[in-house]
């Protein structure tokens, strides 16, 4: 049919195309299918070799086709419905051959869905860090609150202990405390009293 026909055409100028890019490679880079480094190297060819020859290609195939028919409505009166299904269906085909290539040269087709999945899952990786961090910080804050006021109370106790013992220290034993006078009263005999004998 039409699809391999153009599968092969295809086929034949990638061929031809890694043999211009890479001469002293290319035998290596068409046949083994093995080697890991050799497929990598592959795949960025055949990315080339579609971006370079097959999608302007197509896109000017399809402009040329485009521009007939036109014409041909234009001047003969046709109907360009019919025509625009040709051109669709051609521009679909193409499309379709590109897939098969990147297929076959083992290129991924949804590496924009699957940055689009890591971008989403490092985001949310990161959200969760900062929320860990946050949550970490807030902890600190507590807990460095909970030390200041340790602390302080500590340091008012202290303080208050020492003021109670400077004024411990300053009043000595046997001495009268500050403020105090002691009088001494002269001793009276009241009335009736029988006075001590001095002869005694």
């Amino acid at each position: 049919n039409n699809s391999a026909q153009w599968d092969s055409i295809y086929d034949q100028q990638f061929v031809q195309y890694v043999h211009e890019k890479a001469p002293e490679r290319a035998e290596a880079l068409l046949t083994n299918t093995s080697d890991v480094a050799i497929g990598q190297e592959r795949e960025q060819l055949a990315k080339r070799f579609i971006h370079e020859r097959v999608v302007p290609a197509i896109e000017q195939d399809y402009a040329q086709n485009r521009a007939k028919i036109e014409a041909m409505g234009d001047g003969q009166g046709y109907s360009l419905g019919a025509y625009e299904g040709v051109v669709r269906g051609n521009y679909d085909r193409d499309a379709e051959l590109i897939g098969q290539l990147a297929d076959n040269a083992h290129i991924r087709r949804d590496v924009p869905q699957a940055v689009s999945s890591q971008q989403q899952a490092a985001q949310q990786g990161i959200d969760e860090v900062k929320a860990r961090v946050q949550a970490q910080q807030s902890d600190v804050s507590a807990t460095r609150q909970t030390l200041q006021q340790s602390h302080e109370r500590a340091a008012k106790e202290h303080e208050a202990g020492l003021a109670a013992e400077k004024a411990a220290q300053k009043i000595l034993p046997g001495e009268p405390s500050k403020g105090k006078r002691v009088t001494m009263r002269p001793h009276i005999t009241p009335p009736g009293a029988s006075k001590p004998d001095k002869s005694e």
